[in-house]
């Protein structure tokens, strides 16, 4: 790691260091201190790392560092191998990302990545070797979506073996991949979501018509069954999905429109008649459980609308993304809807604004209602 125009973080923290890496759009924190004439010097983490280091946290880490070479502490050896950091790096993730996030990264690692490695350094594995790996994956016919997920896992693996010194550089960052057109398109007409919206809204079931709505509104599935009465603030009109139940692992903050209104005072009024529980959607079982059956509901209001061809809960949102898109939308706001905050996917990184996603998501419904 090349330490390049270090600059001090903050004068309140003795010690930490930055440097800003324009090309992965990321800035590094870097701790120095001195002992017995030595000078130590450390890569500790980055701003957008899993897990996200701050000048707070890296000053923590200076002081742990000093104790220790001041204890007689040593470096650690970087004959470290992969698969040990791999499993570092799985047990740091697990309370920042989802169960199916952390499985989906295991299940890379053992198909495409553990049968080409052995008890090697880390560090002896250079960019041709993981070129190969790349390359490998995409003459077995895999995706190039599927190469890039792959490419950014073994990526956040050798970040972490540099933050353990386990090793002094990243080689993936030279690894080519083709370049795909990775849009997302729905076959489903104006008139088809039309009457998709039509029949949500006047969904006699009142659980099923706020679910669905608040998917209409860009939310995630588990975002909806795992929101909670204490995450919504109805004196200034907004809701909270907290990092702990959203995709990204970012807290967001969005409006509450007239018709999030009208639904949730529709899931007032069965307080007391649904079993009690700290959900805006409980299970009828009771128990704290999340609301079930989701995919059957999904299927009677395709049905009831008229759509026959196979479409997914999670298609809402590529509804939602395709009308934004052709109807002069702009990115930003569709990426405020849909809580993005991915710069491959925006493109651009950005701070999402809840006015306006809330305006954006009222124009998208404007379309989707009956021409009166």
């Amino acid at each position: 790691m090349a330490y390049k125009d270090l600059k001090l973080a903050d004068p309140h923290y003795d010690g930490v260091y930055y440097s800003d890496d324009f090309k992965r759009k990321r800035r590094a924190f870097v701790i120095r201190f001195m002992h017995e004439g030595k000078q130590y010097k450390r890569l500790v983490g980055y701003d957008n790392g899993n897990p996200r280091m701050t000048v707070k946290a890296a000053w923590h880490i200076r002081e742990l560092e000093l104790n220790k070479v001041k204890d007689g502490y040593t470096e650690p050896s970087r004959s470290v191998s992969f698969a040990q950091v791999f499993y570092t790096y799985i047990e740091s993730i697990k309370a920042l990302e989802s169960v199916a996030g952390v499985a989906n990264k295991q299940y890379n690692f053992k198909k495409h990545i553990e049968p080409y490695i052995d008890n090697r350094a880390i560090s002896a594995y250079g960019e041709v070797f993981w070129q190969s790996i790349i390359n490998r994956m995409l003459t077995a016919g895999c995706k190039p979506t599927t190469a890039q997920k792959v490419k950014n896992q073994i990526s956040k693996v050798y970040d972490c073996a540099i933050v353990h010194n386990w090793a002094a550089v990243n080689p993936t960052e030279a690894i080519k991949l083709p370049k795909y057109d990775d849009q997302i398109e729905v076959s489903i007409t104006l008139d088809e979501s039309k009457r998709l919206y039509k029949t949500i809204i006047e969904n006699p079931n009142p659980q099923h018509r706020g679910i669905f709505t608040f998917l209409m509104h860009g939310r995630r599935l588990n975002e909806v069954l795992s929101l909670e009465w204490t995450m919504i603030d109805f004196d200034k009109g907004l809701y909270a999905i907290p990092a702990r139940i959203n995709k990204v692992r970012r807290a967001m903050q969005y409006c509450i429109t007239d018709q999030l209104q009208k639904v949730l005072d529709d899931q007032k009024a069965l307080i007391g008649i649904l079993p009690r529980s700290p959900l805006v959607f409980p299970s009828a079982q009771g128990h704290g459980a999340k609301f079930k059956n989701v995919k059957h509901a999904w299927k009677g209001i395709c049905k009831t609308a008229g759509i026959e061809k196979p479409l997914r809960i999670h298609d809402i949102r590529h509804i939602i993304g395709n009308l934004a898109a052709n109807n002069g939308i702009d990115e930003l706001t569709l990426a405020s809807i849909l809580g993005h905050t991915n710069t491959r996917i925006t493109k651009r990184y950005y701070k999402v604004q809840t006015e306006t996603a809330a305006r954006g998501i009222e124009k998208i419904h404007l379309l989707m209602k009956e021409d009166e």
